[in-house]
């Protein structure tokens, strides 16, 4: 049985999942925009997928737990098949300069393309070694920079050659970090306490100052070159500023979140979604938006459903597609949209 209470007046959100109880709160004054259903659910229930916004408008979704491959078009709002990946993997999906996207890794050193005319998956020669938990990063040059996953090492996916050649090591082993490309085109490596900087023009790590140790964050490049990192099992945040290569305070967070999602809206601010709290343990049906004019947390409008490990996706309109996750009974299907000019 489920029931959900829902109020954006500053009153408690309780929702009963699976025998479960889930509690949140709405603060006194969120902003009016907010949540709300009106597309079909997606084909499988998925949750720790990928998102992938195309260069048509259409959101390709992989992994999750199925190595079958399913498109959103947001004209009809519903999802489609769209191929079958080689084998069940969750694998990096990075959309490539000429549209199409390359899945890779997952447990070993495969990986293969989604090509957009075909809707269909091809295996393309294997990455230099096994990873699971790694990052890849589109470059400014359309090579993919695939580093870490249980390992040190890092290599370079080149489209031009379909191949895989490795690059410079980083300073510590990674996996479920994030990796962010920066304005001048370094990635900007974020996990474990420790921070790194990739610079493709020497192929070369360099040590980045001493963020805080937070897991299952979340990285979000702002507007003016800066990077957020959000929660991870804390309330805190912190920016990383890459004119000085250092990390200062900001924030902080209404909750501590783990598993939850930051997606950079049109207007520069950054909107949180869902989550897991683990003090007191809790899935998190709330959202909060930050705002770095003045580098606070405001509270943002419930969701419909709490939901940890899910996708989300700025659309071309501005919305934002919210898909899958988990619950404490298993994976999601459901999605929901995020709608700045929709009016309480």
């Amino acid at each position: 049985m489920r029931t959900l209470r829902l109020s954006l007046a500053g009153t408690v959100i309780l929702a009963l999942l699976g025998g479960s109880s889930v509690v949140a709160v709405a603060e006194e004054g969120a902003p009016t925009d907010y949540l709300v259903a009106g597309i079909d659910d997606m084909l499988k229930r998925r949750s720790d997928h990928s998102a992938t916004l195309l260069p048509d408008g259409r959101v390709l979704v992989t992994g999750g737990g199925w190595a079958d491959v399913e498109v959103l078009d947001p004209a009809s709002n519903s999802f489609a098949a769209a191929g079958k990946m080689t084998r069940i993997r969750p694998a990096t999906a990075t959309l490539l300069a000429d549209g199409r996207v390359l899945l890779a890794g997952g447990g070993n050193g495969s990986a293969e393309l989604w090509d957009p005319a075909t809707a269909s998956v091809e295996p393309i020669a294997d990455m230099t070694e096994p990873r699971s938990g790694h990052t890849a990063t589109r470059l400014d040059d359309g090579r993919v920079l695939i580093a870490g996953g249980g390992t040190a090492t890092a290599e370079l996916y080149d489209p031009a050659t379909a191949t895989f050649e490795p690059t410079g090591g980083l300073a510590r082993t990674h996996s479920g970090h994030t990796a962010t490309l920066l304005a001048d085109g370094r990635v900007l490596i974020v996990g474990g306490g420790s921070a790194e900087v990739y610079d493709p023009a020497t192929g070369t790590f360099e040590v980045a100052g001493r963020p805080a140790a937070r897991p299952h964050h979340t990285a979000t490049l702002l507007a003016d070159g800066r990077v957020l990192l959000a929660a991870g099992s804390t309330i805190s945040a912190e920016l990383y500023d890459p004119a000085t290569g250092s990390f200062g305070e900001t924030g902080p967070l209404a909750v501590p979140r783990e598993d939850h999602t930051a997606t950079r809206l049109p207007d520069g601010r950054v909107l949180i979604i869902g989550g897991l709290s683990h003090d007191p343990f809790m899935l998190l049906a709330t959202s909060e938006i930050y705002d770095p004019a003045i580098g606070e947390f405001v509270g943002g409008p419930p969701i419909t459903r709490a939901r940890l490990q899910h996708t989300a996706t700025l659309l071309p309109d501005g919305r934002v597609l919210v898909a899958g996750g988990s619950i404490l009974t298993g994976s999601l299907s459901d999605v929901e949209i995020y709608s700045p000019s929709a009016a309480g």
